[in-house]
């Protein structure tokens, strides 16, 4: 059996087309897309340029998906159209240009996928998880294999850049907002909750980050850093280090202005939460998502 999984973020969009053997699973292809529709809203709307930008997309993958004998195609979305007002109107113009249906998913919906993913390569265990996406930043505390409270930071790593920064990289002035705008939001939503000593971060943005920082300090694995590590590379991007530089545009060359964001918001919640050690997991919301239909069709085959 193959399934196919589309998922439309703020920044990119994946297809991840999985082969299924029994319980097992693999990924047989893999494609990303950097759409950046986070970058076409204009009044809390995904105007019309960001419209056509996805609509353009969803017409590749679908060219894509007529190479591959597929069982089922799924695509949903997060905070690339939870957050514009206009929602509707857009899932009804794909669903009637390229009968394409978009499940969008609440927030707590996406926090729930996301840790099964997790669960996928760090097994049931009790913590803190982030999501940092292009338009939102998704933070969930799990305990007993279940989400006990999640929130949001309303922002992401490209929705800061658009806000915040005039240039390709930030400068120090701009990095302070950012960073003050995290803080402000974490007081609001984060007091009394218990400090952990890591965290474990799923998305594009956190595994660029471990990427970068590997190549940086020769570190064994992508998977794991410091806060310390990622207090560094904060600095280094802040420098416009060449050597840092250089290491972005060969890991994640499509994150070059996004990636400084990403590492203020990963940072100030590690501060926050007071988190000294990073995972990164490898499998996320699409992993989950896969696993919760293969769920559903096994339910309503016995209804």
């Amino acid at each position: 059996m193959n399934i196919a999984i589309i998922d439309i973020g703020s920044n990119t969009i994946r297809m991840n087309i999985y082969h299924l053997e029994g319980k097992d699973y693999s990924i047989l292809f893999t494609k990303k897309y950097t759409a950046s529709l986070a970058s076409y809203v204009e009044d809390d709307q995904l105007n019309k340029d960001g419209v056509e930008t996805l609509k353009t997309t969803l017409k590749s993958i679908q060219k894509v998906t007529t190479f591959v004998k597929l069982d089922a195609v799924h695509f949903f979305a997060t905070a690339s159209l939870r957050n514009v007002s206009n929602q509707d109107a857009v899932i009804k113009e794909v669903k009637d240009e390229l009968d394409i249906t978009i499940d969008l998913l609440k927030q707590s919906e996406e926090a729930r996928l996301g840790h099964i993913g997790i669960e996928e390569v760090y097994g049931h265990s009790d913590g803190l998880s982030i999501d940092i996406g292009g338009g939102s930043t998704e933070i969930a505390i799990f305990k007993d294999e279940a989400i006990v409270k999640d929130f949001n930071l309303s922002d992401g790593s490209l929705s800061f850049y658009k806000k915040y920064v005039d240039d390709i990289l930030p400068s120090q002035d701009e990095c302070n907002q950012m960073s003050e705008k995290v803080k402000k939001t974490l007081k609001k939503t984060s007091d009394k909750l218990p400090n952990f000593d890591t965290i474990i971060g799923i998305g594009g943005s956190v595994r660029a980050i471990g990427k970068v920082i590997q190549k940086n300090e020769d570190n064994d694995s992508p998977l794991e850093f410091s806060l310390d590590q990622l207090k560094t590379l904060s600095k280094k991007l802040l420098k416009k280090d060449k050597k840092t530089m250089v290491n972005v545009f060969k890991v994640a060359p499509d994150r070059v202005h996004t990636l400084t964001p990403g590492v203020i918001i990963l940072m100030e919640v590690c501060k926050d939460f007071g988190i000294k050690t990073i995972r990164i997991s490898n499998k996320g919301i699409r992993e989950g998502y896969l696993i919760n239909s293969l769920k559903e069709m096994k339910n309503s085959s016995k209804a």
